[in-house]
Order: C-alpha cells, then structure tokens, then sequence
C-alpha cells in the first residue's frame, strides 16, 4: 500500500482489498486480521487512471465536444433512416449510450420487457426503461435494476429494433436442446458463445460488451463523422459518449450526488473529475 501511494497507484489495490475484506469476513482463520481489515475498509481508494483523460479533455478519449462533436453524431441519428437490422442496433446504442451513460455491459441485458409505456392509453407516451445493474455484487445483474425516463423520440430507436428482432427467427441449439430466447434488446443471431459453452442460456442470445462498442464504431464509420478538432473520423465509445454526459450535467449544476446516481455509482468519490472540468467548459445549446 505504501509503495502504491508512492507511485501514485493506490487504485491499482481496489481488488485486493476488497479480497482481503472477504477473506476476513468470511475466513479469519486462515489469517485473515479482521481488525485490519477494518482499517483497510475506512480507505478512501482513488479513481483508476481513466479520469485522466475527461480531466485533460483528451481528444480521442476524453468527452466529446459539446459544441461542435455531439451535434454531429446526433444529427446523423436523426437523418438515419434505414431499416437493416444492424444499422437499428447502432441507432439504439447510440440513443441509449447519449440518454443514460450507461457502460457496455448495461446495454447487453436489456430485454424487450426492459421498455415499458406507463401511459399506454395517451397519445403522449410516457416512457421507463429497466436498466440491468452491474458491478453490484450481485449473482446476476438482472436481478435488479434502475427505473429511467426515456425520451420518446429515443424510446422510438428501441421500438424499431425491438420490432426487427421479431422478425429475424433466431432459434440456437446446445448439444441437440432448443435455447429458449428471452428477447434481449440487442439480439446476437449468432449466439453468444461463451454464455453457451458456460451453460449461463439465460444469456445466449446477448451480445457482448465489445460487440456494443463495435455497433457505435460502425455508425460513425457509416456516416462519416469527422470530428472538426482532429480532422479525422471521430472517435467514439460508450465510455466517450459515458463522459460526454456527466461533463455536461456537471455544467448544468448538478449536484454529485444526482451525477453518481445517474452513472450508477454507489458513492460520490468517481464524479468528481467532472466537476473539475465544468467550470471551464462552456455550452452554446442548439436552438432547436
């Protein structure tokens, strides 16, 4: 720990700590100090090295520019009017990735069932989308969720891709037995192989998290966004389109404890690099 904090690497120990913690909660007899591991658990472990790159507005890494990057991304997501099934999980992975900031794997379980309509019956639809949680401790990261409004014209990008996968008959099998499909928003046609080899068929038909990233590459690639600060073809991730985000409501006032409950996050201690970097950003809004 000493050499660490020494090298500056003291989020490096986040893991080990968090074993030494069960070891002594679960296993003093092997060793474990529980009075020491109540002084580790009073810790304050930094953020990894990510936060660098919003801190230095990184160019390629760090958020997008408010004024002149994320304008283009969502005019082309507007103009897009195509149909193919691919084409309909890139809009909603974008939709999705600029509405809640969520990482990768949030996106890869969500389930048709997720999009819920709490108006039905009114021509002004009022949206819910059941985020899956990850990184809770948890056995499964269904089992439990985040209730978000979703814009309706956001809410539409799922409700095309959710109406394509309807018609795409995907049936996979294992060792000879049908796999039930449990409707994943985004659906993998091929099957996801390691769920299946692990026996984990609840998440057969999921994508991966780098299968989501790749969704989002391909957009930009499809429409040639060339980011006006480096010349060349934007680049643009879930975690980008993640700091984008947060970059921007810290701009706006949002208090840390909103921030961290937007990103999900179970304390304050990882948002603030964006309120670092909101004081020197500023944001022309779009008139429309």
């Amino acid at each position: 720990i000493n050499t660490a904090r020494s090298e500056h690497n003291l989020w490096y120990l986040y893991r080990p700590i968090q074993w030494y913690l069960y070891g002594a909660e679960h296993y003093p007899e092997l060793g474990f100090s529980t009075a020491y591991a109540s002084v580790l658990e009073t810790m304050s472990i930094p953020g990894n090295p990510k936060g660098e790159a919003v801190r230095m507005e990184d160019r390629d890494s760090g958020p997008l520019n408010h004024s002149l990057e994320l304008p283009l991304l969502i005019q082309a997501l507007k103009k897009d009017q195509s149909q193919e099934l691919e084409h309909l999980q890139q809009k909603a992975a974008i939709a999705l990735s600029i509405a809640f900031g969520r990482n990768p794997a949030n996106l890869t379980y969500l389930r048709h069932s997720d999009l819920v309509d709490l108006t039905p019956e009114s021509d002004d639809s009022v949206y819910v989308l059941r985020i899956p949680r990850i990184k809770k401790r948890l056995l499964n990261p269904r089992d439990d969720y985040v209730e978000e409004f979703l814009d309706p014209v956001f809410a539409g990008y799922i409700h095309e891709l959710i109406k394509a996968n309807n018609e795409v008959n995907v049936v996979l099998y294992h060792e000879s037995k049908k796999l039930p499909n449990p409707q994943p928003i985004f659906l993998n046609t091929k099957g996801n192989e390691a769920a299946i080899l692990s026996g984990d068929y609840e998440d057969a038909y999921n994508f991966s998290s780098s299968m989501i990233t790749s969704l989002i590459k391909g957009f930009v690639r499809r429409h040639n966004i060339i980011s006006p600060l480096t010349k060349e073809l934007m680049h643009v991730s879930v975690r980008r389109l993640r700091y984008t985000l947060a970059t921007g409501l810290a701009a706006e006032g949002i208090s840390k404890a909103a921030l961290a409950r937007i990103l999900d996050h179970t304390d304050t201690q990882h948002v603030h690099v964006y309120f670092e970097l909101a004081g020197k950003i500023v944001i022309q809004l779009d008139k429309a």
